[in-house]
This record gives C-alpha cells, structure tokens and sequence, in this order.
C-alpha cells in the first residue's frame, strides 16, 4: 500500500512541476503578446513581464504553502529565491570588467 502511494506521490508532484512550468512559459507568451501589439518596447517587455512570469510559479507555491498553513515553506521558499537572484545577477556583473557595459548593451537592444 505504501509503494503505490509513495509512486502516486512521485507522479502527482512530476505533474505539480509540469504545469506550473507550463503555465508560467504560456503566461510569458502571451503577456509579451499583449504588450508588443500595444507597441511597448521589447526592454519594457523583458524588465517587467518576463521578471512577472518568471516569479509567479514561486507566487503560486508560497501562496498555496500559506493556505495550507505551511508559513516557514513560504519564507524558505521566498528567500532561498532572492539568494539565487542576487548571486546570479552578482555573478553576471562580474563576469564583465566594466559594469556600465552590462547596462548600457541591454539598454541598445
């Protein structure tokens, strides 16, 4: 009886991961669908609804933690993301010798 709830359990979380993946590739999509026909720029469209689509499966997960009453699942899973944000965007910085070059190739495209 075990196994089979434990391969349930397996097969429902795979499932979890999929459509939340899903959802925030399809969300991404068409926000900067929406925002193109409305003529707004592609930097606008990558700085703000891509950054929205890339965070709402990490929305959805916290929200659903505190529903349930799992608060500590909800600041865990908040943080450990903002430590992964910063020490990507650090990384990232000093890959290139002048900071001002990052900025200034993003703001030209």
């Amino acid at each position: 009886m075990q196994v089979s709830e434990a391969i349930l359990n397996i097969g429902l979380l795979i499932l979890g991961l999929v459509t939340l993946s899903q959802g925030s590739e399809y969300f991404v999509e068409a926000a900067s669908k929406l925002a193109r026909a409305a003529g707004v720029s592609e930097l606008f469209i990558g700085l703000t609804l891509v950054a929205i689509g890339t965070s709402l499966p990490e929305i959805v997960s916290s929200s659903v933690a505190i529903i349930a009453g799992s608060a500590d699942l909800a600041f865990g899973n908040i943080l450990g993301s903002y430590v992964a944000n910063l020490t990507m965007l650090e990384n990232i910085l000093t890959e290139e010798e002048d900071h001002h070059n990052v900025f200034k190739t993003l703001l030209e495209k």
